[in-house]
């Protein structure tokens, strides 16, 4: 098969010679063998086969360059580019964090004075506001606005008894502060208590009592901070 395809391709130059020696004469020229090949004649009449350069397989890469949207995302990779902007707008949002760290959110009284980092509730004398509400043990007690007079700090107390059970004894452990944060007080309080095996003076489930007030024999300021803590809670 292969010397019959050998011999065609020899008649097929030769003919080419024959029919184009005028030309060949003049030059070099390429023809196209009937299998499609292409052969160079060569000026003494020597011919060789065409061999065409081979197309580069190397892969196109993508630019370097990603595209980006006008906010900074890489649409290409779906990636975050962070710009300038993007930088200086974290960097003020990080030290606004930091310059309030620490600082109180309490709402202002009623004379425009707002809590500062000391620990408690804030209490206003005489201005109507709530000092706070605590609980433990299924009683809530409200600790309503303070007065002052007389050289004494006083807060009354509302309890609830959201139990299913009778209560005979609520204490609470209170420290009363300045604005500095000094100490003025600390002070243990018996709030509620009722007389065992006289079911008529317990604080029964469901209901609403009035407790004892907080007393405080402090000297007079514009406003106190006071921590509370609901100690013991017993029920019969």
């Amino acid at each position: 098969m292969r010397s019959a395809q050998q011999v065609i391709i020899k008649v097929a130059i030769a003919s080419l010679l024959f029919g184009f020696i005028q030309f060949v004469q003049a030059g070099s020229m390429i023809a196209t063998l009937p299998d499609g090949r292409e052969v160079l004649l060569l000026e003494d009449n020597t011919w060789r086969f065409v061999t065409p350069e081979p197309a580069s397989s190397a892969p196109v890469k993508p630019s370097a360059t990603p595209t980006t949207s006008a906010g900074g995302n890489n649409l290409a990779t779906g990636t975050t580019v962070v710009t300038s902007t993007e930088i200086a707008t974290d960097t003020a949002a990080t030290a606004d964090k930091v310059s309030t760290a620490g600082r109180s959110t309490a709402p202002a009284t009623a004379s425009g004075v707002k809590a500062s980092s000391t620990n408690g509730d804030l209490v206003a004398p005489d201005t109507g506001r709530l000092v706070g509400e605590y609980q433990r043990s299924g009683v809530v007690m409200v600790a309503q606005s303070a007065s002052y007079q007389d050289g004494r700090l006083t807060i009354p107390v509302l309890l609830r008894n959201e139990g299913t059970d009778s209560v005979i004894l609520v204490e609470v452990a209170t420290i009363l502060r300045n604005d500095k944060g000094e100490v003025l007080k600390r002070d243990n309080h018996v709030v509620w208590t009722s007389i065992k095996r006289m079911p008529e003076t317990y604080f029964r489930p469901g209901t609403e009592r009035e407790g004892k007030i907080l007393t405080f024999t402090v000297p007079k300021q514009e406003h106190y901070f006071l921590e509370t803590d609901i100690t013991t809670v017993e029920r019969w």
